[in-house]
Formats: structure tokens, C-alpha cells, sequence
């Protein structure tokens, strides 16, 4: 019982660590203006990160962009990709 005992401190003590963390107020590091504009920067490059990153950086990058895997199916090929939210939210930023 003193495992049971021990493994329920910890994760009490985990817990009140979390809620402490929850309750401190953190600020922005930027306005809306200048986060919105890092994200067009990023989208704009993408390619190029995508191009001469590393195997991590491209999974990384495919991840943020699909939502899914890519399906196949035998008899028609790949089926249209799912886009993240993300890419949909920068559609829409790129057409103000």
C-alpha cells in the first residue's frame, strides 16, 4: 500500500502544481496585429521551411497542415486531403 500511497501524493502534488499554473495571469507576448502578421510570414514560407527542413520540421509541417492522413482508395486513388484549420484560417487572412 505505500506504492498506492506514494503514486496518490504525486499526483496530487502534480494537480495542485497545474492549477497553480492555470491561475497565473499571462499576457500576450503581441497584439492581435503583430501575431496575425508572424502567421502570414510563416504561411508564406512554408514551402521553403517544407523544402531544406529536416525529417522532423516536414512532419511537423504535414501535421499542421492535414487533418487527417492522406486516404486511398484501390480503385480511384487518393481521395481529396482534409486541411487543418489553420490553412483555412490563413485562406481567410490572405483575402482581407
Amino acid at each position: 500500500m505505500p506504492a498506492l500511497d506514494n503514486k496518490i501524493a504525486k499526483l496530487e502534488e502534480g494537480k495542485l502544481f497545474l492549477t497553480d499554473k492555470m491561475s497565473q495571469n499571462t499576457k500576450p507576448k503581441g497584439t492581435l496585429g503583430e501575431i496575425i502578421e508572424l502567421i502570414r510570414e510563416l504561411f508564406s514560407s512554408t514551402w521553403s521551411i517544407y523544402e531544406n527542413g529536416s525529417p522532423t520540421v516536414k512532419k511537423t509541417i504535414l501535421k499542421t497542415a492535414f487533418k487527417a492522413p492522406l486516404a486511398y482508395d484501390r480503385e480511384n486513388g487518393y481521395r481529396a486531403a482534409q486541411v487543418s484549420l489553420i490553412f483555412d484560417f490563413y485562406r481567410i487572412l490572405h483575402q482581407m
